[in-house]
């Protein structure tokens, strides 16, 4: 059974409303709340700070069901947010896009992984526990067409060449995503 009690909290992780980005909202079947979106300041939240690198990087937190903060995990590094879901477990999955270098910090704001595109945009996939502690990760890169680029015919400029994930499901022991993208992406 819920608590029916109505509350509210409020997170500001930018200094000018332009940078915000990757807002979402996700209501858990235990009643739990995750929030996410981009910061670009220090962000303390349930005891912990993620301090911002100077860029445009992107967290997640966790609100219980009364409205108390659990836990905030996110990157530094330019990244954004672009889908969540939660599975019968508990289970939090997220997919979003990254620029160059990204580092994932944890939920006690140790650094957990790190990820590398090479000057150019990425797409990530991470699963956490519903404490926040990371399972499983993975980043997928879009690369341009082979076919395209020996014509002499193509050159890409910046962002040409790009894969977006716009939406999870998670279907029993199967998580599905859908995305966005130009040129070859390889099968993951």
């Amino acid at each position: 059974e819920y608590n029916t009690s109505i509350w509210n909290r409020t997170l500001t992780t930018v200094s000018k409303a332009e940078e915000l980005s990757g807002v979402h909202t996700l209501v858990d079947k235990d009643g739990s709340v995750y929030v996410t979106g981009t910061y670009d300041k220090d962000l303390s939240f349930a005891g912990n700070t993620l301090k911002n690198d100077g860029l445009t990087s992107a967290y997640m937190a966790k609100y219980d069901r009364n409205g108390n903060e659990k836990w905030l995990g996110g990157f530094n590094g330019t990244s954004r947010l672009t889908a969540i879901t939660t599975d019968a477990d508990g289970n939090v999955y997220i997919a979003g896009t990254f620029f160059d270098d990204a580092t994932f910090k944890g939920t006690n704001g140790s650094n957990v992984f790190s990820l590398e595109s090479e000057d150019s945009y990425a797409a990530f996939f991470v699963s956490l526990d519903a404490n926040g502690q990371v399972l499983a990760k993975r980043a997928i890169y879009s690369e341009a067409n082979g076919d395209a680029l020996s014509s002499g015919m193509y050159f890409p400029e910046e962002g040409d060449v790009y894969l977006r994930p716009t939406n999870l499901m998670v279907s029993g022991d199967k998580v599905y995503v859908s995305v966005n993208f130009t040129g070859d992406v390889p099968a993951f």
